[in-house]
């Protein structure tokens, strides 16, 4: 677990990172369970965090002011990633589809186990 770092207000990119691959990987409970862990005051922000990864991935927890404009909108980006950002993104990405496709082939084989 990572320690639960706060700048301004703000949760760090690697923070909420973090709590949503918590959640995904399934090991920790549900929403209810992990948020007091991580420290957090309600699970809104948890949820929040989540909807934000599973629409836009790692750049969806990007700290914004504002509501975020979606893809090809807004100012582009102005620096480029580092190779350890690109790293923990593309990780991230991954431990995601793993997610997805073990729960498909999750209810593939419920479906086919089916009466």
């Amino acid at each position: 677990m990572s320690k639960r770092i706060v700048k301004n207000n703000k949760y760090t990119n690697e923070f909420k990172l973090n709590a949503v691959l918590m959640y995904l990987s399934g090991k920790y409970g549900g929403i209810g369970m992990i948020y007091p862990k991580l420290g957090l005051r309600s699970s809104k922000q948890l949820r929040d965090w989540i909807k934000k990864y599973k629409m836009h991935g790692i750049d969806g927890l990007e700290n914004m002011t504002g509501k975020f404009k979606g893809l090809n909108k807004g100012r582009p980006q102005k620096k480029e990633l580092t190779i350890d950002e690109e790293v923990l993104k593309l990780k991230a990405e991954n431990d995601y589809l793993k997610g997805l496709l073990n729960l498909s082939l999750n209810n593939i084989k419920k479906k086919n186990n089916s009466p």
